[in-house]
């Protein structure tokens, strides 16, 4: 039996989604598998969430009333539009735009002409974008969008703290996402201005959450792993802290209890040969 054209085309395009969406786990479950639930479950969404539409407009109602026919008509759906998004668009902050493949009509003519294949980028501006947690100046690549979703949501700051990974769709954007984050869990943001900073952790509330998420946010599944082998593969902490941690209860709860030490002399320490109380006795 021969598949269809339509349906060859959709079964490539669902295994190249598979590919995509689920290959890290298949080739590497025990990594995986290791790392916290949070950003596990952060990492499933932004794979399966579908982005805001920016280069088409989705069909609200199927259906609408035709008045030169006089009847309810079906609407034709519209295929979304997926964009390309270069290698430096990690880089920048587009808003969402990307590269579009498209075709033209060509020109009328006596002969058969086929359609033209041709490609259609965003506008971009080079801008300096001021972050009021971080307090810093960034230069940066935007898109027009961009910047009227900074407008829109009132701060460069609030803009990223409110954009989900998927629609921010850059490296950079959740990067800059993380550290406020961390920024603003650890409240270090003004040392020298206190009343700065409480003013700000005030301001930015809604988006405060616990450090250890903060720490995952936007990470990618290597660097996630490298993280959780950095964490795991920590120094050993030195026998001189560790038998000084325990005179220090030990003097602790003497003190408490009253008890007096018992007292030796440093050579009695020093005799190999001294045996304790305990043993002497047995």
């Amino acid at each position: 039996m021969r598949v269809p054209w339509w349906l060859r085309t959709n079964l490539t395009r669902s295994r190249q989604i598979m590919d995509r969406n689920f290959k890290p786990f298949i080739d590497n479950p025990q990594g995986f598998d290791k790392l916290p639930e949070h950003y596990k479950k952060a990492y499933m969404e932004a794979r399966t969430r579908t982005p805001i539409p920016v280069h088409y407009k989705p069909v609200e109602v199927p259906y609408e009333y035709d008045p030169e026919l006089g009847k309810i008509v079906r609407i034709e759906d519209t295929h979304p539009i997926e964009p390309y998004f270069p290698p430096e668009a990690e880089y920048g902050l587009w808003g969402g735009e990307g590269f579009i493949r498209g075709y033209t009509m060509p020109e009328k003519s006596k002969g058969f002409r086929p359609k033209n294949c041709r490609w259609w980028w965003p506008k971009l501006s080079q801008v300096t974008l001021y972050s009021e947690i971080l307090d810093k100046h960034m230069l940066t690549i935007v898109t027009r969008r961009t910047l009227d979703l900074i407008d829109d949501a009132k701060g460069f700051d609030h803009y990223i703290l409110r954009t989900h990974q998927v629609d921010l769709a850059s490296k950079l954007g959740m990067r800059l996402k993380r550290e406020m984050l961390v920024a603003l869990a650890k409240g270090e943001m003004y040392p020298g201005d206190p009343e700065k900073t409480k003013s700000l952790l005030e301001k930015y509330k809604e988006y405060v959450v616990p450090l250890e998420i903060a720490e995952w946010t936007g990470l990618t599944l290597a660097q996630a792993e490298r993280k959780y082998n950095r964490e795991q593969q920590r120094d050993p902490v030195p026998l001189k802290h560790i038998f000084r941690e325990q005179l220090l209860l030990e003097l602790h709860r003497h003190k408490e209890s009253g008890e007096a030490l018992p007292e030796k002399s440093w050579t009695a320490r020093l005799n190999p040969f001294n045996r304790s109380e305990s043993t002497a006795t047995s």
